[in-house]
């Protein structure tokens, strides 16, 4: 059969040929089950990282918000002054917040000072040694264990407090005031899908609690968990090492998650090799169709079409070679068949793989809703850019949008998001160095050179341009916290405290641009003094209470007050009203003063009435209360506590501050008055109220301004205006109080003019409850003798 040299040549170019491609074909299957091992250990690897990556980031941004918690003065105060029940609720309020199963406040030798749970005992010390000396030796620690059988990532920051903690138990050194702010964050199946959504790779969390194997979470179903659970009890792999789980079907990585304690806990990334083994069986077939049409048209043509199809076979088995090793190679020349479909999927391999990459590194980075740099990126571009040796000076500008709550609640928060994304566009636009969002409508622009007033506010102005959202225009005001470096700053931390500083200067005076100016963090400091002293200061007698008497002029007496606070701080010494009342309206503190007062001044009302004095005491109300749920039933309470005192209470209201929430202030005081208090308009003349609003306010009394009773003997349009309010107050059936009397003229003058009330620094300033007695008991003919 094979007698002919033509014969013995066909076969043998076709046993060539077959053999060639035999060969081809298992160094191409080789190649492929290479790189697929490759490929599956470069992916978990590389999970491994993003895995470690998100834990880290997860850490750094607990870590922030904790320390920021920790450097609130609202925290501290309630740490302070509050017993352990409190403290519990206080941190139990936080943790729920940050989304914290266990918080506690320790010293740095471990002793708990308290906590939200029970099963950590106050005065006992923390059960896990090691975390304890990393929170003493490290201050900052973010560490991994099992606590009662739970995965928890436990973070720690310091907690400075300038006193020791009213529920310091005996066995904590009442000196030691270095502390630390714990919480433990569980690592629980919501966690273990975020984090697979991130690396695109499965993972269970798989921790011992006395011994015993557990699987605390996982995204694999119920029965693939169960299954590895088992496998890997039994062959206890080694740790980031690659091994095969699953029944062969999931490459795996174990990879060490625990960092106290003494249970070994593990994270297991799996890889699905379901997909990567239909590929190659599928590319098997392909090879095999390719085997026998290459031996059949060797029948005709053997040598060229093996040296044809050897070719590019060898160079995609490069090309898988490059691909399995992670390099940027270039792709074959086009090809067609099944080999340029195995061509194909091995580009399409690489450009997927190289794509994850590219996300991944964008998303650690980067805001997700405007793709600017996030607060991280930020920080870290920042930091770079301070340790340039060259020490380039440059501006920081943090940027928020007022009055964004009133968008978002307007427009609904898509439209919220929207209006973000189109000034995040305008930002970017912008010709500076770095822009970030750090979260909400809170931003920094960074530049380098020192950039003017004028230049800020003409490099700003696109961002003020009105803009249209869903056919809604809308005209954005922005408030500019500014700080230059390395004059004002040369750390992050110091320029984001001081542009911090800056924007909050600007929104409380309603201006669009602030610049810091050396000193503010020291007025700062005072601020934060102040807010954190005024609880203890109401508690202990440093803040107290003066009264300025009100003179009755058709009785010639005085039956009426006007309750003044005032505040000696032992070490700043006496303390403006109008600046602690200002800081206690902005932490929201107002509310807690106004009930002292009003509790203080029914006390001295109930003393007057004891001794069989009987006097009115005005008490100034806040905007703020006025609006506050918890302020009428506060007064209900007060009533109901002592019916005698509350009868002797009235209320006054600025003007200015009424003006501010007219609607919701005049409802308030239509039911104080239902409650049968008398209530007065304070300062009037100075907030601008209308007509219209002043005939729908239920008040019986209108307190002259000083500003027009001062000169009004000699100015004649003080004296219009004086004049025709007092007859406009007389027709809506109102009695009228002047203001700062401090002159004799000024006193005749609204004698004549038919005013009922006066009070000022011409019969005293205000007084002590002894000595305002003695002023009033004394032998003073209060309208026509000389002043005090």
């Amino acid at each position: 059969m094979f007698a002919s040299l033509r014969s013995r040549l066909i076969l043998f170019v076709l046993l060539v040929l077959a053999l060639t491609q035999l060969l081809t074909a298992a160094y191409t299957l080789n190649t492929m089950e290479t790189h697929v091992r490759s490929d599956a250990e470069d992916r978990l690897l590389l999970g491994s990282r993003v895995f470690n990556n998100a834990i880290r980031v997860n850490g750094e941004q607990i870590t922030n918000a904790m320390d920021i918690l920790a450097d609130d003065r609202g925290f501290k105060t309630s740490l302070l002054n509050s017993n352990s029940d409190e403290v519990r609720l206080a941190l139990n309020t936080r943790a729920h917040r940050m989304g914290a199963e266990l918080a506690f406040v320790m010293t740095e030798q471990g002793i708990v000072l308290g906590s939200n749970v029970s099963s950590l005992v106050t005065g006992k010390p923390f059960p896990i040694p090691d975390f304890k000396d990393h929170v003493r030796d490290r201050g900052y620690t973010v560490d991994v264990t099992v606590v009662n059988g739970k995965l928890y990532e436990m973070v720690a920051v310091p907690l400075e407090l300038n006193e020791p903690m009213a529920s310091m138990p005996k066995e904590a050194n009442p000196l030691d005031k270095r502390l630390a702010l714990v919480m433990a964050f569980p690592m629980n199946q919501e966690m273990a899908h975020e984090v697979s959504a991130i690396t695109n790779l499965d993972l269970s969390f798989l921790g011992y609690d006395n011994g015993s194997q557990l699987v605390m979470a996982s995204t694999l179903s119920a029965d693939a968990t169960r299954a590895i659970e088992q496998e890997v009890d039994k062959q206890r792999p080694p740790i980031n090492q690659l091994f095969t789980t699953g029944s062969g079907r999931f490459r795996a990585l174990m990879v060490p998650l625990a960092t106290v304690g003494n249970e070994p806990v593990f994270a297991l990334l799996y890889l699905d090799n379901h997909h990567l083994q239909m590929l190659s069986a599928q590319l098997q077939k392909q090879l095999i169709m390719v085997f026998f049409i290459t031996v059949l048209l060797g029948v005709v043509v053997a040598f060229p079409l093996s040296r044809s199809v050897s070719g590019p076979v060898k160079e995609l088995a490069e090309f898988a070679t490059a691909v399995g090793r992670g390099e940027s190679s270039r792709p074959p020349r086009v090809i067609k068949g099944e080999i340029g479909m195995l061509n194909q999927t091995l580009q399409q391999m690489q450009a997927n793989i190289r794509h994850r990459e590219e996300q991944l590194t964008f998303q650690s980075s980067h805001d997700d809703l405007t793709g600017l740099m996030n607060r991280v990126a930020m920080t870290q571009y920042l930091r770079k850019l301070l340790l340039d040796p060259s020490r380039p000076e440059g501006t920081v500008m943090q940027i928020c949008i007022r009055d964004f709550k009133e968008i978002n609640n307007a427009l609904g928060y898509q439209n919220g998001d929207d209006t973000l994304c189109e000034f995040s566009r305008r930002l970017a636009a912008l010709p500076v160095d770095a822009v970030s969002r750090h979260g909400g409508d809170e931003f920094f622009i960074v530049s380098t050179g020192h950039l003017g007033p004028e230049l800020i506010e003409d490099l700003l102005k696109p961002l003020v341009a009105p803009m249209v959202i869903q056919g809604t225009q809308l005209s954005l005001r922005v408030a500019t916290g500014v700080v230059y470096f390395p004059d004002q700053g040369r750390h992050v931390n110091e320029l984001g405290r001081r542009a911090d500083i800056a924007i909050n200067l600007a929104k409380q005076n309603s201006l669009s641009l602030f610049f810091y100016k050396d000193g503010l963090d020291e007025s700062h400091r005072r601020e934060l003094r102040l807010i954190r002293d005024l609880r203890r200061a109401l508690a202990n007698g440093e803040i107290y209470l003066v009264y300025q008497p009100k003179i009755t002029l058709i009785t010639n007496r005085c039956n009426a007050v006007e309750a003044m606070i005032r505040w000696l701080h032992p070490e700043l010494g006496v303390v403006p009203p109008d600046e602690f009342i200002r800081l206690a309206e902005h932490s929201g503190n107002i509310g807690l003063v106004t009930r002292w007062v009003m509790g203080s001044a029914m006390d001295q009302i109930q003393h007057w009435h004891d001794a069989g004095r009987e006097m009115k005491v005005a008490v100034n109300l806040s905007v703020r209360d006025l609006s506050d749920p918890a302020f009428l039933p506060e007064v209900q309470r007060l009533i109901d506590r002592n019916p005698t005192a509350s009868r002797g209470l009235m209320f006054e209201v600025t003007e200015s501050q009424m003006m501010t929430d007219a609607e919701r202030v005049i409802k308030t005081l239509q039911q104080l008055r239902a409650m049968g208090f008398p209530l007065a308009i304070d300062d009037f003349g100075t907030g601008h109220s209308s007509l219209a609003y002043l005939k729908r306010l239920p008040v019986d009394e209108l307190k002259i301004d000083k500003s027009f009773i001062k000169n009004i003997s000699d100015d004649d349009q003080n004296r219009l205006i004086v004049a025709t309010t007092i007859r406009l107050a007389h027709a809506m059936g109102m009695t009228v109080t002047a203001e700062g009397i401090e002159e004799k003229d000024s006193l005749e003058t609204l004698q004549a003019m038919g005013c009922d009330t006066v009070q000022g620094f011409y019969f005293t300033k205000p007084l002590p409850p002894a000595k305002l007695e003695a002023w009033i008991d004394g032998p003073n003919d209060l309208i026509d003798g000389s002043p005090v």
